[in-house]
């Protein structure tokens, strides 16, 4: 109803009262028309029967037939519309007489079967046209009136009676009868009257809702076509035209309403010409106050600008010395490590030593302040690759050995043995946060301890993909208070200036670690006290691979289980140590000084026994303490001496054939040996940074580490293992990549081919059916991916496993590689275990049916482990030794190769990235990738990672500008590549 206007409103509410009163009216008289027609035409028969039944008695009774035949005529002439014909019977049933001929006749009589007798009434007998009424005809004559005053009728008029057919002497007494009249009525007429009565009744209601509508109408011309007016006008006042007026005049409050709003739009308007002139004087006062703005805002602009400027160009120039600056240094350092080996005098090693130690801080500064540029700017990305928290730790534990052994410290490392090893993340950026921590702990601490505790994150929630892992710093330091703990993470402030002076440093490394951990989507804290040492907290989310745990050495099976003695006289050291051991499940009984262990009840069965000493221990006193024990019930005893003093610990090594001697900060691994019997190595030697990674399930040592040490000289892998009966496929463009697989291929399988483009791949495998390929993916005109799809189509290799082998390490590009058909990812620098994992895992089928005939291929850890180089390269080295016989299995004439391949390269390369400017970002990118590969197998993984960030920038952003400060320092690096490379060809020959 809500949809209906006033003016439909108005009329409906006009027309509706009348038709709803006419249709009752109507249909009232209607239907009580209808109930009557009966009843007023037997009244109307009766009206013609009566007259005409008394009449008809005095013809009979003069027994004139031609009178009764002219009552009934006339009777019938009266009222023909309504009769269809009239019939006179004697008392005996007989015809005397009729007003017409009709088929209808045979109904007029009275059937004596069904009503023998007549009653003294008249009857009515229904029809479907219409109904027969019958009226009795009385006698008058004097022998029948006679009787009317007899009590009691004669036996002869009884018998006179009972003769008669139609008459009953009960019912008629005391009147006799003449006979009767029949009149045949029918009802049409009054049918036809009613419908003309319904007619009539219609029209008059059409008349009444005709004149309602014509009133309706009325009504709106007199209130509907006002409002509407006012409505317009309403409307046109809100659309803001206050001139309108409402004209001509109206009925009632209509008028009224019309004279208050033609007031309103007067008032409206006078308002509106008040407030427009004060708008314009506001106008005016801020158009005036937005020009004096808008000088301000051009000279802010102006102001941010040449801010922004400043600080590109402090960036460019921050970039360019540390690119500028790391050059020379790494020259120094690389040198002064040459020059040491072929020193004359103490002094002369003395001095180089403080060379070398001053160019490395030097060169940390300069890699802090490079960081900082990359976090300021945004272009420092994380990896997300597998790795191993336990191994980093430990590693990070190892660079700052010589550092904590210098200082005297005790450094411990205590991982939850709940942290899980499938993790991924940037095995480099979370080294880099616990050597600016741990490091600073070891500068800041004079006596005592630096302890590094991991565990789960007890107030995160851990998830089926993702884990929280919680890593604290302590140390027994100077402390810090609570005003200089306000500035701590501020980018080139320290506690207070006199720490600046007295440790050095810049200031930055808690900044970046800020930094790093918050882009890790964790959080850092810092709780301290002056002179009682700092704990610094992090926590780190990282997702979990989909690697499982790491197996536990079979070594321990020995040891499971059984007690060992734990002397350690430093509380922290001893409690780290314990809860190392019981995680291998040995049962301990931590002392905290040696001479109580002679009085342990030989019931303990201790066959094992740890010994820790701090670095300036009194020889003479444990001497004298060693020599009371009873090394007969002992099966090892291992000392763990916080120094790395070979002299210091040969001489603990002679007290006894069952000791073994290990270096502080104690390993799982060397601890473990040292269980076994298996001297301690001299792994402990200064190292750069670096991480363990899982691949493929192998160990990857990946990112800053790069030590795989060479194998002994004059023993070929060949001779160490069998070669698999396989046919390899290997496909790339690089010769030196091309050389370095087919190298490491034969020493695996017996048939190796190689293909230098798509196009050759898959002639080859027109003719050939291998049973592994592995396909570069960048080559020129068809892809990795296109060739494998070729080759799939239109070769008898569609079962062939085909190996992605790619440096981009990217897990979506991995997962991308793996969709498009893909069996598996092979990233670069190439690992060698890694490649073996990946032929015996498509081809050991049948390596395994030749070790049935032939004997069994000899395991994995049972094969010769390479020999540990003598030295460990330097970090920031662009090319060493060790990474380049680690990729090049061992084999220096291979090595040598490459790395001539890769010089030979270079002009070319220079001369691309000279002109990068008119070469596209995308073509661009495929050179530099292209280059990577090169670089990594010749010995040179930093850069390639380089390479790599660059190549990633320019995909990503199609700009070359964002990736400037990596171009100049590949520049930079380039320029080192030729001026070292005759010292690196030397090494190798």
């Amino acid at each position: 109803m809500n949809r209906h206007g006033l003016r439909t409103r108005i009329l409906l509410f006009s027309i509706l009262p009348v038709f709803l009163v006419g249709v009752g009216l109507a249909t009232f008289f209607t239907i009580t028309s209808y109930l009557n027609i009966n009843n007023r035409l037997i009244h109307e028969g009766e009206q013609i029967i009566y007259p005409l039944s008394t009449n008809l008695s005095f013809a009979i009774q003069q027994k004139k037939q031609a009178m009764v035949q002219g009552l009934i005529n006339e009777a019938f002439r009266q009222n023909s519309a309504k009769i269809l014909a009239i019939a006179v019977y004697d008392r005996h049933n007989k015809m005397m007489a009729t007003s017409n001929i009709s088929p209808e006749m045979n109904y007029l009589d009275l059937e004596s079967a069904e009503k023998p007798f007549i009653s003294s009434m008249n009857t009515v007998d229904y029809r479907n046209d219409g109904f027969i009424m019958r009226m009795p005809i009385y006698a008058y004559d004097e022998a029948s009136l006679m009787t009317l005053y007899d009590t009691e009728l004669s036996q002869e008029s009884r018998e006179s009676n009972k003769s008669a057919e139609i008459a009953d002497p009960q019912i008629n007494y005391p009147r006799p009868l003449a006979g009767y009249v029949s009149i045949y009525i029918l009802s049409e007429s009054a049918i036809i009257k009613s419908h003309t009565d319904l007619i009539i009744t219609l029209c008059l209601i059409l008349t009444g809702i005709l004149v309602a509508l014509l009133f309706g109408i009325n009504l709106n011309s007199v209130i509907v076509d006002p409002i509407n007016k006012l409505s317009a006008t309403i409307y046109a006042i809100r659309e803001g035209n206050v001139n309108v007026k409402v004209d001509g005049t109206m009925l009632g409050e209509l008028e009224r309403l019309r004279s208050y709003i033609n007031t309103m739009t007067s008032a409206m308007q006078e308002f509106r010409n008040e407030m427009q002139y004060s708008v314009d004087t506001a106008t005016n006062d801020l158009r005036k106050t937005l020009d004096r703005f808008e000088d301000q805002n051009e000279a802010l602009k102006k102001a941010n600008s040449d801010a922004t400027m400043a600080t590109r160009a402090k960036s460019e120039f921050l970039a360019n010395m540390s690119h500028e600056l790391r050059t020379p240094l790494n020259g120094i350092i690389g040198f002064a490590k040459q020059l040491k080996k072929q020193a004359a005098t103490s002094t002369q090693t003395e001095y180089l030593t403080t060379i070398e130690g001053c160019a490395r801080n030097l060169l940390s500064i300069v890699n802090n302040i490079l960081d900082y540029t990359k976090l300021e700017s945004g272009k420092l990305t994380l990896e997300d690759i597998p790795i191993s928290i336990k191994k980093i730790s430990y590693e990070v534990i190892r660079i700052l050995t010589p550092a904590a052994h210098e200082a005297g410290l005790e450094l411990t490392a205590t991982i939850d043995k709940s942290v899980p090893e499938n993790l991924m993340g940037d095995p480099l950026r979370i080294g880099q946060i616990l050597t600016n921590l741990i490091g600073n702990a070891v500068k800041f601490t004079k006596t005592g301890n630096v302890a590094l505790i991991i565990e789960p994150d007890p107030s995160r929630k851990s998830t089926l993909n993702s884990c929280w892992i919680r890593c604290e710093v302590r140390d027994t330091g100077i402390g810090i208070t609570e005003a200089q703990q306000m500035k701590l993470f501020s980018a080139f402030n320290q506690a207070d200036a006199s720490i600046a002076r007295k440790y050095g440093g810049t200031g930055l490394g808690l900044v970046i670690t800020k930094h790093l951990i918050e882009e890790m989507h964790g959080q850092i804290s810092v709780s301290s006290s002056k002179g009682k040492g700092t704990t610094f907290a992090f926590n780190l989310e990282l997702k979990k691979g989909e690697l499982s745990r790491l197996p536990v050495p079979k070594e321990l099976d020995s040891l499971t289980h059984r007690q060992i003695v734990l002397v350690e006289a430093n509380t922290w050291v001893r409690e780290s140590l314990k809860k190392m051991l019981e995680d291998w499940h040995l049962n301990v009984i931590p002392l905290s000084q040696l001479a109580p262990v002679t009085s342990l009840p030989d019931r303990d069965e201790c066959r094992y026994l740890i010994i820790g000493l701090s670095k300036n221990f009194d020889y003479n006193h444990f001497y004298a303490d060693f020599t009371n024990l009873s090394l007969k019930k002992l099966d090892r005893v291992v000392i763990a001496v916080n120094t790395m003093d070979e002299m210091v610990k040969q001489k603990l090594s002679r007290l006894s054939p069952k000791v073994s001697v290990i270096s502080k900060p104690v390993i799982p691994e060397n601890l473990l040996d040292a269980l076994r019997g298996i001297p301690e190595e001299n792994a402990l030697e200064e190292a750069p940074a670096g991480v363990y990674t899982i691949k493929n399930g192998s160990p990857d040592y990946s990112r800053i580490l790069e030590t795989a040490a060479p194998a002994p000289a004059g023993i070929s892998i060949a001779d160490r293992h069998r070669l698999l009966p396989a046919t390899v496929l290997a496909v790339d463009d690089n010769r030196a990549n091309l050389l370095l697989i087919k190298t490491l291929l034969s020493e695996m399988a017996s048939n190796i081919y190689t293909a230098e483009s798509g196009e050759e791949a898959v002639e080859l495998c027109l003719h050939t059916e291998f049973d592994l390929i592995f396909m570069d993916i960048q080559m020129p005109r068809m892809d990795g991916l296109e060739t494998m799809k070729n080759i799939r189509e239109s070769t008898q290799n569609q079962k062939t496993p085909v190996v992605a082998v790619t440096a981009l390490a990217v897990p979506e590009e991995q997962e991308r590689f793996i969709k498009e058909g893909m069996s598996d990812v092979l990233s670069k620098p190439l690992d060698e275990s890694a490649l073996r994992n990946l032929v015996h895992k498509y081809c050991g089928t049948k390596g395994a049916a030749l070790a049935q005939n032939s004997g069994s291929f000899p395991a994995e850890k049972d094969r010769p482990e390479p020999e540990t180089a003598g030295s460990a390269e330097d970090a920031n080295a662009i090319w060493t030794l060790t990474a380049a016989l680690k990729v090049s299995a061992n084999k220096k004439d291979l090595a040598r190769e490459m790395l001539t391949m890769l010089l030979d390269s270079l002009p070319e390369f220079r001369e691309n990235l000279s002109r990068r400017e008119d070469i596209p970002s995308l073509e661009l990118a495929k050179i530099i990738h292209k280059f990577a590969g090169s670089a990594v197998y010749s010995g040179m993984p930093g850069i390639k990672k380089l390479c790599n960030t660059i190549e990633s920038i320019l995909r990503e952003t199609q700009n070359q500008e964002e990736c400037e400060p990596e171009l100049l320092e590949l520049e930079d690096n380039l320029d080192r590549i030729e001026k070292e490379s005759p010292a690196w060809l030397k090494q190798l020959e």
